[in-house]
């Protein structure tokens, strides 16, 4: 008799993420050497303003944002039953999408947000943050000022020649295992770890003085990780490297020098010799 393993139904919820993440890939989709936001941004903005502005709001402005965290991991250990070793991979990623409008009617602030990114929401919580708005005003003890700013309209995005969040799962684990591998290359290396974290920041800004602003923002940073034991002298020694975070593309991951590092910690790790006792000082 065999038996066969079913797969989840989707949910829902999953139904939901999933419209979410195509909407926010196409909404902050723009040409990389566009010097201005993204059209479909800028009409979902536009519908917070007016909608503020309708309903008596001195000033209005919106965020839309996009944020992603990937996390992928490798772990090179000895099974404790046979000694052989364990390749233990771990990838995970989260993301959030959503909007939030800020007014300032009567004097005071009001503030409201979703998670739901349509016309029909943003006009919505635009009216919340009104009422928010005015229900702060009866206990304001004196209206708020805003300084005069120069309206910008303008798209920005960290320079990188490769997006990391574009870049094949499978690539990224290929390069820590090499990595992994090159710090467990010696029997004194109990374990190794390598990691990888990327984090995109994809964030839209439309306000009421007329400034109009696209970013997308890209981290990477990693670590490795060893571990050495030398059982016959009871002594085990861990060293890590973690490389500069930056804000930069996938090309900054050779910057890391990753693998020559492996090799560094490799020895510094396995060198488990306990150090020389020092000498009584002579009497002079």
């Amino acid at each position: 008799m065999t038996s066969h393993m079913l797969a989840p139904l989707p949910t829902r919820r999953h139904f939901l993420a999933a419209s979410a993440a195509t909407l926010a890939c196409q909404l902050f989709a723009a040409p990389k050497d566009s010097r201005t936001p993204a059209p479909d941004l800028e009409k979902l903005g536009a519908v917070a303003l007016t909608e503020a502005k309708k309903l008596k709001a001195t000033y209005a402005d919106i965020r839309i944002v996009r944020l992603r965290d990937q996390r992928i991991g490798l772990r090179l250990s000895p099974d404790r039953g046979t000694g052989k070793t364990l390749s233990v991979p771990n990838v995970g990623e989260n993301a959030s999408f959503g909007f939030g409008v800020r007014v300032i009617v009567n004097g005071a602030w009001g503030f409201a947000s979703s998670p739901l990114v349509t016309k029909e929401e943003i006009a919505r919580i635009a009216g919340e943050a009104v009422i928010i708005a005015k229900a702060n005003a009866s206990i304001q003890p004196k209206p708020i000022e805003l300084a005069a700013v120069k309206a910008y309209r303008d798209r920005w995005e960290t320079p990188h020649e490769r997006d990391p969040f574009e870049v094949p799962v499978e690539e990224k684990l290929e390069l820590l295992r090499k990595a992994a591998e090159e710090i467990k290359k010696i029997s004194k290396v109990f374990g190794s770890t390598a990691s990888l974290n990327l984090r995109s920041e994809d964030k839209y800004f439309a306000s009421s003085e007329g400034s109009s602003i696209q970013q997308l923002i890209l981290q990477i940073y990693s670590n490795l990780d060893a571990n050495a034991v030398d059982r016959q002298a009871g002594i085990s020694r861990s060293r890590s490297y973690v490389p500069t975070q930056a804000a930069a593309g996938w090309e900054y991951v050779p910057e890391m020098n990753l693998f020559e590092n492996a090799q560094r910690i490799r020895e510094e790790s396995s060198n488990t010799s306990p150090l020389p006792r020092s000498s009584p000082a002579k009497r002079t």
